[in-house]
């Protein structure tokens, strides 16, 4: 895949993602690297990588990574938790990081697929 960039950075961000599922396990991975048309000092690379394990069909729960850039922060690699729950063609799934911080991040995701 490939992704314009525009705002602040202007570029371009190539990327992929990766899906692997066996048994009841799936993991995925979904990985950017941002070029910095003006400036090359400010490419980074993003990624997001969670393993989840579904011991029922319509629970899973897991790990997850995000790495990225904060603005005028350098680099973060944030570990998280999620629980996943699927129905159908539909699923929602919470993800939550700075689980050692008293003021979490809570992400949600909602999926569906046809």
């Amino acid at each position: 895949m490939v992704a314009a960039v525009v705002g602040d950075t202007d570029g371009v961000a190539p990327g992929f993602n990766l899906a692997i599922d066996w048994w009841r396990l799936a993991f995925f991975s979904q990985c950017e690297y941002v070029i910095d048309t003006s400036d090359s000092d400010n490419n980074f690379l993003y990624t997001w990588t969670e393993l989840t394990i579904w011991p029922l069909d319509w629970l899973g729960a897991g790990v997850v990574v995000q790495r990225t850039r904060v603005a005028d922060l350098g680099f973060e690699a944030e570990p998280g938790v999620l629980l996943g729950l699927a129905w159908k063609n539909l699923s929602v799934t919470a993800y939550v990081f700075d689980l050692d911080e008293s003021d979490q991040t809570v992400v949600m995701g909602v999926g569906l697929s046809f």
